[in-house]
């Protein structure tokens, strides 16, 4: 089932493409938590080839989705194949250093929750295509 990306997707039909390609060769092994910040969050870490990405799934009480990945190329892919699959407009923020987790920085996308300000999604996308091999 393949449709062709939303007006609101930054990039070309054929950039998504290669995007939605390289799924089944994205592996991810869950991670246990100390302590789970609430129910239905969840951690993995991600590889792609030889690069690996931590993902967090950090659902909300007001029914929204954070979802925290490392700020690099694989990092910014997942965040758009989790835009994909749910097919909403997500919000980007940048996190920064310090989070315990994610101590060079992070990016998070926001579905479901009140729209906001975000990062431009032509940079996550910009970022992501450095993971495409």
């Amino acid at each position: 089932m393949t449709a062709p990306p939303p007006r609101s997707r930054p990039g070309d039909p054929g950039l998504w493409e290669r995007f939605r390609a390289i799924r089944p060769k994205i592996r991810a092994e869950r991670l246990e938590l100390s302590a789970p910040l609430g129910p239905g969050h969840r951690a993995d870490r991600v590889t792609l080839n030889e690069q690996t990405a931590r993902r967090e799934r950090r659902p909300g009480s007001d029914g929204s989705l954070d979802v925290i990945v490392d700020s690099g190329p694989l990092g910014a892919l997942l965040l758009l194949l989790e835009w994909d699959d749910r097919d909403e407009v997500p919000v980007f923020r940048p996190v920064d250093r310090g989070e315990p987790d994610f101590p060079e920085g992070a990016i998070v996308a926001r579905f479901g929750g009140p729209p906001g300000g975000s990062l431009p999604a032509k940079q996550i996308l910009d970022l992501a295509r450095f993971a495409l091999p």
